[in-house]
């Protein structure tokens, strides 16, 4: 969901992954620098061309942010993209894994109303 709000081109997806794999993998520094770099500079590129077509993404918007006064040169611009793609990423993928994991651990919890009555957990409108 991330990479798609981000304007991350699907057929990415396993860079994406490797990158994030290799810095989340107790890497040596020489390992996470080549990682960082190779992600940052995969993202200022990305960056130019939603510079140059821009569409209805969130990179879009940092674009444009930085365009009207936001103090983010080039870099912290991919460098916010690269805390945004990897946080949104990390924790979804751990969260979505963890929480299966703890769920199929305690099938007693099956009875709880999140399972019996999913619509009754949504968040209320506030007025």
């Amino acid at each position: 969901m991330i990479c798609d709000l981000l304007g991350h081109p699907a057929g990415r997806a396993a860079d994406f992954r490797g990158w994030s794999n290799s810095l989340l993998a107790r890497p040596t520094a020489a390992a996470a620098g080549r990682a960082i770099g190779e992600l940052t500079g995969y993202l200022t590129d990305l960056i130019g061309a939603h510079r140059q077509q821009p569409g209805v993404t969130l990179l879009t918007a940092l674009v444009n942010a930085r365009d009207r006064g936001w103090p983010g040169c080039p870099r912290r611009t991919a460098l916010a993209a690269f805390l945004l793609l990897f946080a949104g990423y990390e924790n979804s993928t751990n969260l979505i894994g963890n929480g299966v994991l703890v769920l199929l651990s305690h099938p007693e919890q099956a009875h709880l109303p999140v399972r019996r009555d999913p619509a009754g957990c949504r968040p209320r409108s506030r007025r």
